[in-house]
């Protein structure tokens, strides 16, 4: 748990509005301005600030989340073959390639962390007991054990450290420890391209990562709906049987939990007791609503013969951390507007991981406590 404030001096500070302007310009655009026109505001951020600003994972303190990762890259050499003019066993890529492929995982990676820092790079390597020949040498002599694998861990150090320095003059890291090459491992396989001499002949890099995490979504969410009961301390409540509905998300209906359909009901007359129900967003549900554009349309379908026009409140939740919500919506203002079986009305706009952005109707703000009530307001709660 990180406790300090963030005191960034101002080479960082630039080194992260370049890497981050790069990625996503028009995302990071004020960061600039905070810099050059507030420098001593930014460098006295909380922790908490700090994680909000931008963007990060927070623990249940609201403190910026740092983790450590480590990604592994396997490279492949043609037999007998060790050097950066090497081919890979099948003679579909270069050695080069590959290691060209590996930077570009390896950008991939780093894009997971807030000012990632590369701590440490490992290549690891082995033989079979078959004996190898060095097919680059003329007449192919024979190598001791570990020799060839040693050659193409000096081949994938060298490449490596070439490569990578573009990572560092992108700004994406600070700088690059220096790569180190652990002994290689002889296996115990005799027969020549046996599955089990092949397993054993390997070369690999992993690479290890630390920094502050991003905040990630899949989408794969849990929404919560709910209508408050009678006597509540908000009087949004209601007490009828007109209240069955389908949610979509993208025109994409969600299946709700209790009854297992994509019909929820909160039908509660005449207890006017509270009624809640939970629909999940499954993954699969999750991509074709993605895919049809930047943020996620949220509307409610009518299911009953007529569809109280009493609002409900909804809050959105993932992995069980709560990210949206509570919201009031609804579908209509008053009696005449209500919606008829089948009819369909946008309520709410999403973005890409659920927060809710924009309400079409009802209340904007998404705390009931900090919404004052004004007659007309409670002109349309009370309307059962």
């Amino acid at each position: 748990m990180i406790k300090q404030n963030w005191n960034i001096d101002d080479e960082e500070r630039r080194r992260i509005i370049n890497l981050h302007e790069s990625a996503s310009k028009k995302q990071y655009l004020f960061l600039e301005q905070q810099v050059t026109q507030q420098p001593e505001v930014e460098k006295t951020l909380t922790p908490r600030e700090f994680a909000k600003k931008y963007g990060l994972m927070t623990d249940e303190k609201g403190d910026p989340i740092q983790a450590t990762d480590k990604m592994t890259i396997q490279f492949n050499f043609a037999s007998g073959f060790w050097s950066n003019k090497a081919n890979s066993a099948d003679g579909s890529t270069t050695i080069v390639t590959q290691v060209t492929n590996a930077v570009q995982e390896v950008r991939d990676f780093l894009n997971k962390f807030f000012i990632p820092q590369i701590t440490r790079i490992t290549i690891a390597s082995g033989e079979s007991a078959v004996p190898n020949k060095d097919n680059e040498a003329p007449g192919s002599p024979r190598l001791n054990p570990g020799e060839l694998a040693k050659k193409r861990s000096a081949t994938i150090q060298e490449l490596l450290t070439q490569q990578l320095q573009s990572v560092v003059s992108d700004g994406l890291v600070k700088q690059l420890p220096e790569i180190q090459i652990a002994q290689p491992v002889i296996g115990s396989a005799t027969v020549r391209n046996s599955p089990e001499a092949i397993a054993e002949q390997f070369v690999s890099a992993t690479i290890e990562v630390k920094g502050l995490t991003r905040f990630e979504c899949d989408f794969n969410l849990n929404i919560e709906v709910k209508y408050i009961p009678v006597g509540s301390d908000n009087d949004k409540y209601h007490n009828c049987n007109d209240a069955q509905f389908t949610l979509l998300l993208n025109n994409v209906p969600i299946t709700c939990n209790e009854t297992g359909t994509d019909i929820f009901s909160l039908n509660n007359y005449p207890s006017a007791g509270a009624r809640k129900q939970t629909l999940t967003v499954s993954p699969e549900k999750a991509k074709q609503i993605l895919g049809t554009s930047e943020t996620v349309e949220v509307a409610f379908k009518c299911m009953s013969e007529k569809c109280h026009e009493a609002p409900l409140v909804m809050s959105v939740f993932d992995d069980g951390k709560k990210i949206s919500g509570p919201s009031y919506m609804g579908t209509a203002k008053n009696r005449a507007d209500r919606m008829a079986k089948g009819d369909v009305r946008k309520v709410a706009t999403m973005d890409n991981c659920g927060k809710i952005i924009k309400i079409e109707d009802f209340f904007s703000q998404p705390d009931p406590a900090a919404t004052g009530q004004t007659e007309t307001n409670k002109a349309v709660a009370t309307n059962k």
